[in-house]
């Protein structure tokens, strides 16, 4: 059911996507035909070279200033305050270091000041 001429497929993929689908590769095959002679222009690198041979400009703007006028310089920045952060990541071997209370040696998730045991 497949039609070259026509370029159609009952599965609609190729009229959809531009390219021959596998039943149309098949056929295509088949008949010892190119089967790149079946392939949309739109897909073609003569077609991908047309498309950016013209320059494309953008829309001048009111409160966009020439390009020749304005120096652009960096942004200012500064050191943020305290100790930088680690860029080395644990790895999933690394265990956490569980919290131990000293006072009780409970690891109850608190710690010497916020302990609650006698003294």
């Amino acid at each position: 059911m497949v039609n070259l001429d026509e370029r159609f497929c009952p599965c609609y993929q190729w009229q959809l996507l531009g390219f021959p689908c596998q039943h149309a590769i098949q056929v295509i095959h088949h008949s010892e035909l190119c089967l790149y002679d079946f392939v949309d222009e739109y897909y073609k690198a003569d077609f991908y070279r047309a498309t950016y041979a013209t320059p494309i400009f953008s829309i001048p703007d009111i409160e966009k200033p020439p390009p020749g006028d304005v120096v652009l310089l960096p942004p200012h920045t500064r050191k943020p305050p305290g100790r930088p952060p680690t860029k080395r990541f644990k790895s999933s071997s690394e265990t956490k270091r569980q919290v131990k209370c000293k006072r009780c040696s409970s690891c109850d998730r608190h710690n010497r000041r916020t302990c609650k045991a006698p003294i």
